[in-house]
């Protein structure tokens, strides 16, 4: 890991989720973003909270079939 917030987000990672915020994300832009799905139509930044961005149609696409696939597994797991 290189970068300017990669060990916070090290440590975010690892620690359990109440101890967290003593970890909190920059305000600052971090100019290396390394994205993860947040919700449907948004992505975010690990390292910092300026990161936000909308996935492109290739990803919704793929988030739809990831979606579809988990729901079709839910099914058969309930028979």
């Amino acid at each position: 890991m290189a970068g300017k917030y990669r060990w916070r987000t090290a440590a975010r990672r690892r620690l359990p989720w109440l101890l967290m915020s003593l970890f909190p994300k920059r305000r600052k832009d971090c100019g290396n973003h390394e994205w993860a799905l947040s919700d449907e139509n948004t992505y975010r930044c690990y390292h910092c909270v300026v990161g936000v961005r909308a996935p492109t149609d290739e990803e919704r696409e793929s988030n739809r079939r990831a979606s579809a696939a988990r729901a079709a597994q839910r099914a058969n797991q309930a028979r």
